[in-house]
């Protein structure tokens, strides 16, 4: 299995109609902070040169900020797609509710695997207070 040059987690990404990769709300620090609820986000690995076009098989499991896992059968659903050496996993729908650090172990290869640790940090949803002076 080849290495992985690099990954990331965002709001979404994909690959346009000339294949190249357009990611949307990626964080520049690494960790994504988002606040607790339900969320679509998009894990993006691209595969070093040693992969070619070998078959991954992704398996992905979650892990809460308590240390409890949730694995593809127990409601962590996606999807992925794999374009040369881009690899997309898509969560429709995850729930982060607790407040913390949850983290994305994602399994590629059967022969070798690799595996990708990914951390998303949780906050609790602040409200904004809008004070309109003179709004008449």
């Amino acid at each position: 299995m080849g290495i992985v040059d690099w990954a990331l987690t965002c709001d979404f990404a994909y690959f346009d109609p000339t294949g190249r990769l357009c990611v949307i709300g990626a964080d520049a620090n690494g960790a994504r902070r988002v606040t607790s609820g339900t969320h679509r986000m998009t894990l993006v690995a691209h595969l070093g040169a040693e992969c070619g076009d070998q078959h991954l098989d992704p398996v992905l499991a979650l892990r809460s900020p308590k240390g409890e896992w949730r694995a593809h059968d127990d409601g962590v659903r996606f999807t992925r797609e794999r374009r040369g050496h881009c690899l997309l996993v898509h969560l429709p729908d995850v729930v982060l509710t607790e407040v913390g650090t949850y983290t994305f172990e994602l399994a590629l290869g059967t022969k070798d695997p690799t595996l990708l640790e990914l951390s998303v940090v949780v906050h609790e949803a602040r409200h904004q207070r809008v004070h309109l002076h003179g709004a008449y």
